[in-house]
């Protein structure tokens, strides 16, 4: 009984999705190699880029991942998840304006989903938000700045989680009919 109540409980908290983010507020500022982890999250570049944590202090953007060699940040990152995820999003640090664009390339379960990005603001020093869901199991993406000499930063980077499908609701009905039957027999036995 004990056992059948413990599953009861479990089914029962088991959400359909998880979060996981990372934002780069209080990471050191310096250029980290082609691979730098934070939060679960991996970044890798080529070389001779390197994954870069930029604060703007005291400007008025934020503190950002991108990749950069000298002279040039316009250089392309993945972003390996943490756990496979069917949303993904994060705000975009530009001061270039609506005639550059960012490609993305998902590599997800059913093969590779490329989408784009080019809603970026004519104001500069501009955080743009970006997000995409209906991705089937990603597991990491591609971020390739177009005509953007100076580079794209990336910040509050999230995914939701695919977790196990959820029981359907007439599998709690029965499972909960079973506990009913079972407390019943017990309270019975003891009378």
């Amino acid at each position: 009984m004990k056992t059948l109540l413990a599953a009861l409980f479990a089914l029962c908290i088991s959400g359909p999705a998880l979060a996981a983010s990372v934002d780069f507020e209080g990471q050191p500022t310096s250029f980290n190699g082609t691979t730098f982890t934070v939060d679960g999250f991996t970044f890798n570049t080529t070389a001779p880029s390197e994954v870069r944590i930029f604060d703007d202090n005291p400007g008025t953007r934020t503190t950002y991942v991108l990749s950069c060699q000298p002279g040039d940040c316009g250089n392309p990152l993945e972003i390996v998840f943490p756990n496979a995820t069917d949303m993904f999003s994060m705000n975009i640090v530009s001061d270039e304006g609506p005639n550059s664009s960012l490609a993305l390339t998902f590599t997800t379960a059913s093969g590779m989903v490329m989408d784009s990005f080019n809603s970026f603001d004519f104001v500069s020093e501009t955080k743009d938000f970006y997000t995409i869901a209906g991705l089937d199991q990603a597991t990491s993406v591609l971020l390739t700045p177009v005509g953007e000499p100076s580079g794209f930063g990336y910040d509050d980077i999230r995914i939701d989680e695919t977790s196990p499908v959820p029981l359907p609701m007439p599998a709690f009905l029965l499972l909960g009919g079973l506990g009913a039957l079972g407390f019943a027999k017990r309270r019975k036995g003891s009378a």
